[in-house]
């Protein structure tokens, strides 16, 4: 059963700008250092069909006899491999031309959800602190959310359009690069798990379903933009594409629950989201089975995007999710019940679950406050986190200073808060030091008075024990 909630309404005066954007060429997108020094786990299947290249800046046009699958504007050209022809024969053939700037294999990820049959739903919502940050938001259409994954069912009651009248994905602004038009009859299970996660309806009517971090409350919550890049497994020579067009149709969020092999077109599609103030979230991976010590995965290994690794629900990370130089933070991600593609529910896990929690707190820190820069939302994520006890084969880690806050290579910054994160998103707050102030001006007894207080973590997790300060002034403008 979905929990009701209920609203404190507080009357507050916001002051709009524009955020400002970082300036960069389309070849800095490429040369700008992003990649984490730890190695990535590169052990994808080759797809033999389709190469992306990137002309020499000074060859203008390409040579006739190749077939032209797809272009961005980042100058990245997907070709297809003639029939008949090895795909690393293909390549060869193209290097030696010397007309291409780059030539590269596309892989065959792996997207990291496992399916579980023990379950308890929605368990983890007061772990991450949902409730109080649904006080505050419980999402907002204006803000989009990508999931580039293996489609989403657009007619599932909890997430499409149903009998309650509205709905949480905007199919049309979605592709299908498989099918080549926006299409979503024929897709995978787990972008749909993916989508449940972030953004199922809540308090929808009679349907008793589940709730997803930023589902709205008996209305829309924020707006899910469905892209199929392969059904089973992610097909990387559309990840790029995908990335570009989320960004032009106007996605604040960009979830992907996948790793593939490393590759310059996606890389740069990245940087290029970056830097329009898009929050990309990816999953770490769940390649630990053997306790062998995986590194996180590409792309989550990208600097400046949010890693996200899956916390078990012993409050310790779950012993097959990577980890690393490279991971941010830990979200829950075991037994947690999503929308499938049937129209119903199932129970679910891995990092591909704990990165859309991840994006749903996003989602829910940019409704209260969409001047957030993309960089402000990585570094409030990481402050505001929850640096929870960590037991690694019965020896209990400590969290060391890193930027952004105390960190350890299993659990990255903590587990996310939701309710923090959401707090310092406000506008006229700030994080400093562990601590969040806030301020805002009122009226008291008939004076104009400046309210403020400071929410301090105590023993390693959030207290919100609010000191109010009040302020009488002569003229507050």
């Amino acid at each position: 059963m979905k929990k009701c909630i209920y609203f404190a309404i507080v009357a507050t005066c916001f002051c709009q700008c524009s955020p400002d954007f970082e300036e960069l060429s389309i070849d800095s997108l490429l040369t700008r250092s992003v990649i984490e020094s730890e190695e990535v786990a590169t052990d994808y299947e080759i797809v033999s069909d389709i190469v992306t290249v990137k002309l020499k800046p000074s060859v203008r046009t390409l040579r006739s006899d190749v077939k032209t699958l797809n272009n961005n504007d980042l100058g990245y050209i997907d070709l297809s491999v003639p029939e008949g022809v090895e795909v690393e024969d293909y390549i060869a053939q193209l290097k030696e031309s010397g007309e291409f700037e780059s030539v590269e294999f596309n892989t065959l990820g792996e997207y990291y959800l496992f399916p579980n049959d023990l379950y308890s739903n929605e368990w983890f919502f007061e772990e991450i602190d949902l409730y109080s940050a649904w006080d505050i938001t419980t999402g907002s259409s204006n803000i989009k959310v990508a999931v580039i994954d293996s489609g989403v069912n657009v007619t599932h009651p909890d997430l499409g359009t149903g009998l309650d009248g509205y709905g949480n994905v905007d199919q049309s602004l979605g592709w299908n690069y498989l099918a080549q038009n926006n299409s979503m009859t024929y897709i995978g299970e787990h972008g749909t798990a993916v989508a449940g996660v972030i953004a199922a309806k809540t308090n929808n009517g009679s349907l008793r379903g589940i709730s997803g971090i930023a589902g709205g409350n008996r209305g829309r919550g924020v707006t899910i933009i469905p892209y199929c890049i392969g059904l089973d497994a992610p097909n990387s020579a559309y990840v790029d594409d995908a990335i570009l067009d989320a960004v032009d149709k106007g996605a604040r969020v960009i979830n992907m629950s996948f790793g593939v092999g490393q590759n310059s077109a996606i890389t740069s599609a990245i940087n290029y989201a970056l830097s329009q103030n898009v929050v990309v979230v990816c999953a770490s991976g769940n390649d630990n089975v053997y306790g062998v010590g995986q590194a996180v995965v590409y792309p989550a290994s990208l600097l400046d995007v949010v890693a996200v690794g899956n916390m078990g629900k012993n409050m310790n990370r779950y012993h097959d999710s990577n980890y690393g130089s490279a991971l941010d933070v830990v979200a829950p991600g075991e037994d947690i019940m999503s929308t499938n593609v049937s129209g119903g529910y199932s129970p679910v896990g891995g990092t591909s679950i704990a990165a859309p929690v991840v994006s749903g707190i996003v989602a829910l820190m940019l409704s209260v406050n969409p001047n957030l820069s993309a960089e402000n939302v990585n570094d409030i994520i990481k402050e505001t986190a929850q640096r929870i006890p960590t037991v690694e084969s019965g020896r209990t880690i400590q969290y060391t200073p890193k930027v952004n806050g105390s960190w350890n290579n299993y659990m990255g910054h903590g587990l996310v808060n939701a309710y923090a994160a959401v707090q310092a998103a406000m506008p006229n707050q700030s994080v400093s030091g562990g601590h969040i102030f806030s301020s805002q001006t009122g009226v008291y007894d008939g004076q104009a008075v400046l309210l403020s207080y400071d929410q301090s973590p105590r023993g390693g997790n959030w207290n919100y024990a609010y000191q109010w300060q009040m302020r009488i002034y002569n003229n507050c403008a």
